[in-house]
């Protein structure tokens, strides 16, 4: 089973992930975090995040790339949090293969296949409508190309909007 999750910056979907993660039916809760290290924002985004899981049962497992690769324990519960930093590790720490959305869409299934639920948080950073450099419009075009082939291969998706989810595939959870 896979839930994705996407929302703006601040959008509640994170919360709104944890608390699917944790009614899915599995032996442990794994969070997969791909946000690297670095900078007071940035440190202060991940212990945000630690403090709204502590208590909650989560092993936290830090990997910025090849999540396919992940070892997770069996019938673990996995939320995968998130794609937006998963796709922009890929292309600024090495150089990414040609098909980038396609290998991430097969880490992801790869998590998904070994896990006994899967739960995939992404951005919503498509419709602002302003003009950006190529890069920037490359990681933007890949996001949005990954978001659109998970969002066919998983059970559920929901977007969360100003904390608020909207369903716009599969069954309430």
């Amino acid at each position: 089973m896979m839930t994705l999750v996407i929302g703006a910056s601040s959008s509640g979907k994170s919360a709104l992930a944890e608390g699917i993660a944790m009614r899915q039916t599995g032996e442990s809760l794994i969070y997969l975090a791909t946000m690297r290290h670095g900078g007071t924002e940035t440190e202060q985004r991940i212990a945000r995040h630690r403090a709204m899981r502590h208590g909650r049962g989560f092993v936290t497992v830090e990997r910025a790339l090849d999540v396919g690769e992940t070892p997770l324990p069996q019938r673990a519960v996995c939320l995968l949090e998130c794609l937006s930093n998963l796709v922009a590790n890929e292309m600024y720490d090495r150089t990414p293969p040609p098909d980038l959305a396609g290998k991430l869409v097969r880490d992801v299934l790869a998590l998904r296949d070994s896990a006994a639920a899967l739960v995939v948080v992404s951005n919503e950073v498509f419709s602002d409508g302003a003009q950006y450099d190529p890069f920037c419009t490359a990681y933007i075009e890949t996001l949005g190309a990954l978001n659109a082939m998970l969002a066919r291969e998983a059970d559920t998706v929901i977007e969360s909007i100003a904390g608020l989810p909207f369903y716009l595939k599969g069954e309430r959870l």
